[in-house]
């Protein structure tokens, strides 16, 4: 189950172990939290924001998702925070997931080192704006 932010974090930390470039995943999940797929959405830096947010809540609709969660990493300390492209991009995702009862409800970065924190770089809250 992916009830909190240190779940989620704790799960993702084991994907990421082996990566060498910075990827954006969705993490679809259930109405009770349970994971349901871990899709790719972006590999590189470059391509962080210039994934196709309808696509992605296609992929969330046919697996029959309740939920979303984006995480980007791996990550080095200093590059915790969320751009201000990644939380439009983010946004787009959640105006979009809306009208099919898909619910964007994070979006963070996260580092392979546990013993370096997750932070938002911003106090937007994705599940309950409107």
């Amino acid at each position: 189950m992916l009830h909190n932010r240190r779940a989620v974090t704790a799960f993702v930390r084991r994907a990421i172990e082996t990566d060498s470039q910075v990827m954006l995943r969705a993490l679809l999940v259930d109405e009770a939290s349970r994971h349901l797929a871990t899709l790719t959405v972006a590999e590189g830096p470059a391509a962080l924001t210039a994934y196709d947010p309808a696509g992605l809540i296609e992929q969330a609709f046919l697996a029959a998702a309740a939920g979303l969660i984006l995480v980007r990493g791996p990550l080095g300390m200093a590059d915790l925070g969320l751009t201000p492209a990644e939380i439009a991009a983010a946004l787009a995702v959640r105006r979009l997931g809306k009208p099919l009862n898909i619910h964007l409800l994070d979006c963070f970065a996260v580092a392979t080192d546990p013993n370096q924190l997750y932070r938002r770089s911003t106090n937007h809250s994705f599940a309950s704006s409107p």
